[in-house]
């Protein structure tokens, strides 16, 4: 069998492979010590390799969120009901939503609604965009806001509690 001298980034080669569904998910893989190429752990998504590579993945089944930043949210989250502010059962703004991973962790501690909002397209995992908790506002700067809840024909709704904002 004859194979192509085309490299490919490890995190490509990996969604490529069909291991995972999104590079987002291999980089996480990799730079969690999680992805052995011929027996070596990698810790650099961008290191290319032939496509004919071994490749060994530790999967954890029990994935949390669709990203790290639902790791960090939660823990942010757990911390913050000490004080009493909780999700449940409020209306969230996600700021710099990308991936979904603030969004899904929110949505996990039971908020009403939350409404991810990027300057970015075609970027929330599918498993978030599909959520009927969840409305998705793409291609919009945060620096405009103001104009998203000015009208109340247009967006009737105040979110509580905000996320990711610098």
């Amino acid at each position: 069998m004859k194979y192509s001298h085309k490299k490919y980034r490890l995190d490509e080669l990996i969604v490529l492979k069909n291991l995972v569904d999104s590079r987002i998910k291999a980089q996480k893989l990799i730079l969690d010590g999680k992805v052995k190429v011929e027996n070596n752990i990698v810790y650099k998504p961008s290191k290319k390799f032939p496509i004919e590579s071994k490749l060994e993945i530790q999967i954890n089944n029990q994935e949390e969120f669709v990203s790290r930043g639902g790791k960090k949210l939660n823990k942010a989250i757990q911390e913050f009901s000490k004080y009493g502010l909780e999700v449940e059962n409020k209306i969230c703004l996600d700021i710099g939503a990308s991936t979904g991973g603030f969004t899904d962790c929110l949505l996990k501690h039971k908020a009403q609604l939350v409404i991810a909002l990027d300057n970015g397209k075609n970027q929330l995992h599918p498993q978030i965009a599909q959520n009927p908790k969840v409305i998705n506002i793409e291609q919009f700067n945060a620096k405009n806001i103001n104009t998203l809840f000015e009208n109340p024909l247009k967006f009737n709704i105040h979110p509580e509690i905000l996320t990711n904002i610098d």
